[in-house]
């Protein structure tokens, strides 16, 4: 996600669907305005995400769309899916947005990469943002079958469950349920979830002065032997080398 962005443009039209995102560059304040009344005028919302040369604007929408801008205008098509896992995380650690609802939300710099987008959503959520559109994104967003599946496999991360038994749970089949983790979530449920149970971890080491036996065990590994292996073979080091690093 940290390649930049590749910016188009086209007189065509654009699909535009509840799985994606569109982002719009507009080169003045009056063009912005112009695209925000077309769009919502075809039944889609926008919110601001940035003013700085140009104004960006996030444009999502529950149906499909097909739209169409000027050749001047810049567009990216996005996968709405990152955004879901992101919120998921924020959901799962019970983060209570803040009450700016009078401030300005602008970042003063270009959005050029996804990395920077899900910093603006995430700033936005803790700042409590409710300029344009955002609640209705965020609503938008729980409604999505990727956010479902993800919030379902972090609360589940450190289960010693079988992915077939997670399935079953679930309510698909095994192979619908691989499927639609690759397609959601870049790679495999089980891979998914070591990553998330691995950084858990890393933040409990540093975070927490209970025994690595303890933290490895609360977060579904068999034994501080396990843990070590696992450490060793992802990042190369010990976890006891990354809380003596930490000064503990």
């Amino acid at each position: 996600m940290e390649k930049a962005f590749s910016w188009q443009n086209t007189s065509e039209k654009v699909e535009l669907n509840a799985d994606s995102l569109l982002l719009v560059k507009a080169s003045s304040t009056e063009q912005h305005q112009q695209i925000t009344q077309y769009v919502t005028k075809n039944g889609a919302r926008y919110c601001v995400t940035a003013v700085h040369r140009k104004v960006i604007s996030l444009v999502f929408t529950e149906k499909q769309l097909w739209l169409s801008f000027p050749e001047d205008v810049q567009y990216l098509c996005l996968s709405m899916h990152p955004l879901c896992e992101i919120m998921a995380f924020l959901d799962e650690s019970q983060q209570v947005p803040g009450d700016n609802k009078d401030k300005e939300f602008f970042l003063n710099a270009d959005i050029t990469s996804y990395d920077e987008l899900i910093y603006w959503f995430i700033c936005c959520y803790l700042m409590g943002n409710a300029r344009d559109d955002y609640p209705e994104l965020l609503a938008h967003i729980r409604r999505q079958e990727s956010y479902f599946l993800t919030s379902y496999l972090i609360k589940n991360r450190c289960s010693n469950e079988k992915i077939n038994t997670l399935c079953q749970t679930y309510g698909l089949s095994y192979s619908y349920f691989r499927k639609i983790s690759k397609r959601y979530l870049g790679s495999s449920a089980k891979t998914k979830m070591s990553e998330w149970r691995l950084a858990q971890t890393i933040l409990d080491i540093i975070e927490d002065d209970s025994s690595i036996t303890d933290i490895a065990l609360k977060n579904g590994y068999s034994s501080s032997a396990h843990v070590c292996s696992t450490f060793k073979s992802v990042l190369g080091i010990s976890p006891y080398a990354i809380r003596k690093m930490n000064g503990k």
